[in-house]
């Protein structure tokens, strides 16, 4: 609410607003009137008393306006005091206070917010952006700065976002940006940049796009730093494609030693075969056998998924 309000020379109500009357009742049970004493309201707190009394004393003193803030409570106000002047003499005090709780915690509530957001942006790896297609400016939240590795006062341009772009990347973005602001449709993408520091990292990105009267008015971004997750998903890919490549490159080194200790299997099991024969196939299958072991034992090393 607001309050507006005067006292005379001796600090006596003169004149008040409709708010001041109905709170000072409804707070204080006080009734005001023209005459009231403002420096000894009936049930008013001594705190909030000692408040109004010494902002009044320090403009009868001054002579100058005064502006201070008050907590009561759960409330907050700005208040200022002024002095009414006639030939430079001191004839009265206007006062005005303005509840500024609601506002102060909006506030509050959003410098929290964007805290909140920018913990979450680093923790996360996001970052987000905004170019205006008129004004040519770009902006950077923290979190971008922070993927590209870059000192936050750097002024961003759209040049300078461009060259971020992996060499190799950079005409396939190129390509997918224009295409999509033509036919005016929102997209996702990867690709990777090399940041300020010469590091390699891939992106997701999400974009969109803004018009009005039919043209480009502003566009917004949304990255993500996806470097680990890529990183494992380019490994597994890589380690898939060496087991086919060997699974073909083995297949006669393992069928050969596997056929001959079949065969010798079969010579071992035929009751028509001497023992000696039997014998030299037992030891003819434990060769076939380790030959076999030592295979396993190479694409097994060959193949495993920790190797760089």
């Amino acid at each position: 609410g607001l309050y507006v309000w005067t006292v005379d020379k001796n600090f006596q109500l003169r004149f008040f607003n409709k708010n001041l009357y109905n709170d000072t009742l409804a707070a204080f049970g006080t009734t005001l009137e023209e005459g009231t004493d403002m420096t000894s309201i009936t049930n008013m707190p001594a705190a909030l008393q000692q408040f109004y009394t010494e902002s009044y004393q320090e403009v009868a003193t001054t002579l100058t306006t005064v502006s201070k803030q008050l907590n009561f409570g759960e409330f907050l106000y700005v208040t200022q005091f002024a002095p009414i002047l006639v030939h430079q003499q001191l004839k009265g005090i206007a006062a005005i206070a303005i509840n500024i709780t609601e506002q102060y915690q909006k506030q509050l509530h959003l410098e929290k917010t964007q805290e909140a957001l920018l913990e979450a942006q680093m923790l996360g790896k996001v970052g987000s952006w905004e170019f205006n297609f008129v004004t040519t400016e770009l902006i950077w939240s923290k979190g971008m700065y922070a993927i590209h590795e870059l000192d936050n006062n750097q002024l961003i341009t759209p040049e300078l976002r461009q060259s971020f772009i992996h060499p190799d990347d950079i005409a396939l973005f190129n390509e997918q940006f224009s295409y999509y602001l033509s036919i005016r449709k929102d997209f996702e993408y990867e690709h990777r940049i090399v940041t300020a520091s010469r590091n390699v990292k891939w992106l997701q990105s999400i974009i969109r796009f803004k018009f009005e009267n039919g043209k480009p008015l502003k566009c917004y971004g949304l990255i993500r730093d996806i470097t680990e997750e890529k990183t494992k998903e380019l490994h597994i890919l890589s380690y898939v494609k060496r087991l086919r490549e060997y699974s073909f490159s083995i297949s006669h080194e393992l069928r050969r030693p596997l056929t001959n200790a079949l065969g010798l299997i079969d010579v071992h099991n035929n009751y028509s075969a001497s023992d000696t024969d039997k014998l030299w196939a037992l030891e003819q299958i434990k060769t076939s056998l380790a030959e076999i072991d030592s295979i396993t034992k190479k694409i097994t090393d060959q193949l495993s998924p920790n190797e760089k």
